[in-house]
């Protein structure tokens, strides 16, 4: 899994852009199953980012697992000036982001009228390889990406204590309103 930083947040070195990496990444390899963990939902619009997902999970053969998330380095946002939305707007955001990206990979032509993102005619005819699209890691732990896991997540990333995690997948499940055994932590 690569990560979606523009640079070391440890070292504050300079790094390649996460997803022209992970394409090389995919011409290099054959079997192992790549991924961002995760992709930032602010650094790139909803239809750039699943035509990017649609091309890598393509090139490697249907080996990608879609990570995606909030983007908590406020500290990133600065540097580049970039508004760094409140926790609440940036869930909103997230949410937007999935449903925009799912229908681009299951629509030939999608319209979406949103309050963060507004989509007229995105077209992308290269769809994923994996039907019906590449399964979908949402990285955090709050309540609200809690919700937006249970609806649109296959995998989860769990940030915090150990002793949290089974509450933590409790509340998955009772969002869900049925009993789901995450098969991925």
């Amino acid at each position: 899994m690569v990560f979606d930083h523009s640079y070391s947040i440890i070292t504050r070195d300079s790094v390649f852009e996460s997803l022209m990496l992970l394409f090389n990444i995919a011409v290099l390899t054959k079997r192992i199953k790549i991924g961002l963990l995760v992709a930032c939902s602010l650094f790139r619009y909803p239809t750039l980012l699943a035509k990017m997902a649609s091309i890598i999970d393509s090139i490697s053969n249907g080996r990608l697992i879609f990570g995606i998330g909030l983007c908590w380095y406020g500290r990133e946002f600065r540097r580049f000036r970039i508004k760094f939305p409140k926790y609440s707007e940036r869930v909103k955001i997230l949410e937007e982001a999935l449903e925009i990206t799912i229908k681009s990979w299951l629509q030939d032509e999608i319209y979406f009228k949103g309050k963060y993102f507004n989509v007229e005619g995105f077209i992308n005819f290269l769809k994923p390889k994996q039907k019906p699209y590449p399964p979908i890691l949402i990285g955090d732990s709050s309540m609200g990406i809690l919700k937006i896991t249970a609806k649109y997540g296959n995998m989860w990333n769990y940030v915090g204590p150990i002793d949290k995690l089974n509450e933590k997948f409790k509340q998955i499940q009772a969002i869900r309103g049925l009993l789901v055994t995450p098969y991925s932590v």
